[in-house]
C-alpha cells in the first residue's frame, strides 16, 4: 500500500476499529498494520492550521477545503477509548 501514513498512539493494540471523517475503514481493505502505523491504500489530506485569514472567510463563505480526519477507536483494561485527530503523513 503506498497511500498516507497515520502512526498509531502508543498502547494501541488490536483490535480497534480506525475511521476516517467518521467512515468506518476496513482493515486489508482500506488500511493496514505496519507495527505501529496504519497504511492506507489512497491519499488522505491532512488538516491545515486555521489562520486569522481563513477563520474570516469562513465566517462570510463558509469551509469548504477537502481535508481528513483519522480517529481510532480500542479499549483497555475493558473501557473504550476513542483518539481522534491522528496526525497523517504522507
Amino acid at each position: 500500500m503506498t497511500g498516507s501514513r497515520v502512526q498509531l498512539p502508543a498502547g494501541v493494540r488490536p483490535p480497534f476499529d480506525v475511521f476516517v471523517n467518521g467512515v468506518v475503514q476496513r482493515p486489508g481493505v482500506d488500511y493496514a498494520v505496519d507495527d505501529d502505523r496504519l497504511v492506507f491504500t489512497r491519499l488522505l489530506v491532512p488538516p491545515r492550521p486555521d489562520t486569522a485569514r481563513s477563520l474570516f472567510r469562513g465566517l462570510f463563505f463558509g469551509r469548504y477545503k477537502p481535508e481528513d480526519v483519522v480517529d481510532v477507536a480500542y479499549q483497555t483494561d475493558g473501557r473504550p477509548h476513542v483518539i481522534s485527530g491522528l496526525r497523517i503523513t504522507a
